[in-house]
């Protein structure tokens, strides 16, 4: 039965389609555009960071900086299905996003303790770990 019905009309994709999408898809994609650079440039530079300003050997330096995406193989299974039972994905996201910023304030304004990359590296990659989940799905769920 398959091979008897008709083919579909498929549209053809054009750059001018651009023009269509909404003002929400744009702010989802700045938004994106970023956070992201925000936390990789982060993590790149971070172990030289905490190295000098915790005092951290380069090993303990590299596990604290490490828990950014460590913690987070954990944390998105779980905040995926907290994210997708309750929805609201736009909170969820700003929630990742004030997470961010608290971390970034928290190095700026802690001192030298030794556990603070480790607490700080946790939540950030709570903060990591709700905004991709929250805001990944947002772009197919706006453009139709």
């Amino acid at each position: 039965k398959l091979l008897e019905r008709e083919p579909r009309k498929i549209k053809k994709i054009s750059l001018r389609n651009i023009k269509d999408f909404s003002i929400s898809f744009w702010l989802i994609a700045i938004g994106i555009s970023i956070y992201y650079p925000v936390v990789f440039s982060f993590t790149g530079n971070g172990q030289l960071f905490i190295i000098n300003k915790y005092r951290l050997s380069i090993i303990m330096a590299s596990v604290a900086n490490s828990l950014i995406f460590a913690a987070a193989i954990f944390l998105i299974p779980l905040i995926g299905i907290l994210v997708d039972i309750f929805g609201y994905n736009l909170a969820w996201a700003q929630f990742g996003v004030v997470t961010g910023i608290v971390c970034h304030l928290m190095y700026a304004t802690s001192t030298g303790e030794s556990y603070i990359p480790y607490l700080i590296g946790i939540l950030y990659s709570v903060s990591y770990s709700f905004f991709g989940i929250a805001v990944w799905p947002v772009p197919a769920l706006i453009v139709q």
